[in-house]
């Protein structure tokens, strides 16, 4: 489990996925596990085992891109109506930030455009580091010519219990 879920929400997600992982074993590379929130002001989080980044020659977009349309099939199924994704493996999995925002962008649109008819409202793309931000951007901005609402909020502007800074 990522650990700003467990510094954040408390220790019952990390307690939720230690329980899931026993009885059904580890996720594989594109596979995703849904737990409560915790103390997080959202409904669900989903865990997504991403790839781990070997040069781009070993389904990595694939396994991706699994996750991503996963995530967005179960918060279709639960029938929320918002998603957040950060930029997904791009941290110790080692997936270079343009391919990885490139990749969940287009495993987005590929699923608003299969799915035709969907719950969510909002998708969220969002990190941190201002690199990242501007992956997304870039990758929103080649897939959709232009035509989606893009913003880039400042990180600064976000109150401090809202981040992991300053733990």
């Amino acid at each position: 489990m990522n650990s700003p879920f467990g510094f954040l929400g408390g220790n019952a997600i990390q307690e939720e996925c230690t329980e899931h992982v026993k009885r059904n074993g580890k996720l594989n590379e594109g596979d995703i596990f849904c737990s409560k929130p915790g103390r997080l002001s959202c409904k669900m989080i989903v865990h997504a085992c991403g790839p781990t980044w070997k040069g781009g020659f070993n389904q990595e977009s694939d396994h991706l891109t699994e996750c991503v349309q996963s995530a967005l099939e179960e918060t279709d199924k639960h029938r929320f109506q918002s998603i957040a994704f950060p930029a997904l493996c791009t941290g110790i999995f080692g997936y270079p930030i343009k391919q990885a925002t490139s990749v969940i962008v287009k495993a987005v649109k590929s699923y608003l455009k299969d799915k035709r008819i969907y719950n969510i409202k909002e998708i969220i793309l969002c990190d941190v580091k201002a690199e990242t931000v501007k992956g997304f951007t870039e990758a929103l901005n080649h897939a959709y010519k232009g035509k989606v609402k893009v913003s880039n909020k400042n990180i600064s502007q976000c109150p401090k219990s809202q981040t992991t800074e300053g733990r």
